[in-house]
């Protein structure tokens, strides 16, 4: 099984919520995990975090780990997200995930 770590915080998001409900947050980490044979490999996680009833920050249960290779469909993905729609949407075996 391997060990799995955090590198470094790439981002912060800062989602806020409503009434009196503490504000979270997206938190998008560089991770490697490293095997029991010695070999690394290195991941991107994003995952929300929350502030308990103690103030402490804490990671929730809402997650996602992408693998290094997977990162650029990702980036298209999200950046076409914030372009303007097109008149026909692609076809389902169009979307390159």
């Amino acid at each position: 099984m391997p060990q799995f770590r955090d590198k470094h915080v790439l981002a912060r998001v800062s989602r806020k919520r409503g009434g009196d409900k503490p504000n979270e947050e997206l938190r998008l980490t560089l991770c490697e995990a490293v095997f029991d044979d010695g070999t690394v490999s290195e991941y991107v996680s994003v995952r929300e975090f929350y502030t308990d009833q103690t103030g402490e920050v804490r990671p929730g249960k809402k997650g996602i780990t992408f693998k290094m290779k997977e990162i650029p469909a990702v980036v298209d993905a999200l950046q076409n997200a914030l372009r303007p729609p097109a008149d026909d949407p692609p076809a389902d075996d169009e979307v390159p995930f």
